[in-house]
C-alpha cells in the first residue's frame, strides 16, 4: 500500500520534460497529486498506531460545542463527496441531545478524526443512495453517554467479518476490495482511541444493506 502511491508519484514525475505538453503535465500532475495525499494518509494511520501502541498518544480534553464540530465535519465530507465525484449520494446530519449538555468535555480532535474516518469509508462502498450520521442521548447501564453514529447504504458487511474489520491491518475481503484501497488500520485506530475516551465502538450490517457504525462517548454528570 505504501509502495503502490509512492512509485505512481516517482513514476509520473519522471514522465514530465520539457517534451511534454501541457495537457499531460496537467494529468501528470493530478495523479502526482492524489497519490500524495494517499501517501500521507497512510503515513498518519501508521503513526497513529504506532502512537497507540507504545502509549505516547496524547489525549486532551477540553470543552466544546457539538454541534459546531458536527458542522465543520459535515462541511469536510461534502468537499470529499467533490473530490471522488459522489454529489449524487445524500449526506444526512441527525442531532438529538436530549437531556444532555450540548457542551461536552473531551478530545475533540480525536471525535472528528474517528468521525471522518468512519465518514470516508462510508462514501468509500456506497455508490448510490445516503450517508447519515449524527448523535444522540443514550444510556447505558444507567451513565449518561453520546452515541454518535455513521450509517450507510453501500455494500454491507457480513456477520462473520464484523469483528475483523478492528483488527490491525485486516479487511472484509483481503482480495476483492483491494479496489477500494486502505491498509486496514483505520478502524484499528479508531477503536484504540474510542478506548482512550472511555466509550465503545461496534458495527451492525448484513450485506448489500450498508453498514452503520456507532461509537459511544461519556458524559460528565455534572454536565449533563
Amino acid at each position: 500500500e505504501l509502495r503502490t502511491p509512492l512509485n505512481a508519484v516517482i513514476g509520473f514525475s519522471e514522465l514530465i520534460n520539457e517534451n511534454s505538453n501541457m495537457e499531460d503535465i496537467l494529468s501528470f500532475n493530478d495523479i502526482i497529486n492524489k497519490s500524495g495525499n494517499n501517501l500521507l494518509a497512510l503515513i498518519e494511520d501508521l503513526f497513529d498506531i504506532s502512537l497507540i501502541e507504545t502509549g505516547d498518544i496524547r489525549i486532551e480534553n477540553e470543552p466544546f460545542s457539538i454541534q459546531s464540530m458536527l458542522d465543520e465535519v459535515q462541511f469536510i465530507i461534502k468537499n470529499e463527496q467533490l473530490i471522488l465525484g459522489k454529489e449524487e449520494i445524500a449526506l444526512k446530519m441527525y442531532v438529538d441531545f436530549g437531556n444532555i449538555n450540548p457542551i461536552l468535555n473531551s478530545d475533540q480532535n480525536r471525535i472528528k478524526q474517528v468521525l471522518l474516518n468512519l465518514l470516508k469509508n462510508a462514501l468509500k462502498f456506497t455508490q448510490w443512495g445516503s450517508v447519515e450520521f449524527g448523535c444522540l442521548e443514550s444510556i447505558q447501564n444507567q451513565i449518561p453517554m453520546l452515541k454518535f453514529y455513521v450509517t450507510d447504504s453501500g455494500i454491507g458487511i457480513p456477520p462473520d467479518k464484523q469483528e475483523l474489520i478492528f483488527e490491525v491491518f485486516r479487511q472484509v475481503d483481503e482480495s476483492k476490495t483491494r479496489i477500494y484501497g486502505g491498509t486496514g488500520l483505520g478502524l484499528t485506530i479508531c477503536k484504540r482511541l474510542i478506548n482512550l475516551l472511555g466509550g465503545e465502538i461496534w458495527v451492525e450490517s448484513e450485506i448489500g444493506k450498508g453498514a452503520s457504525f456507532f461509537f459511544t462517548i461519556p458524559v460528565d454528570v455534572d454536565d449533563a
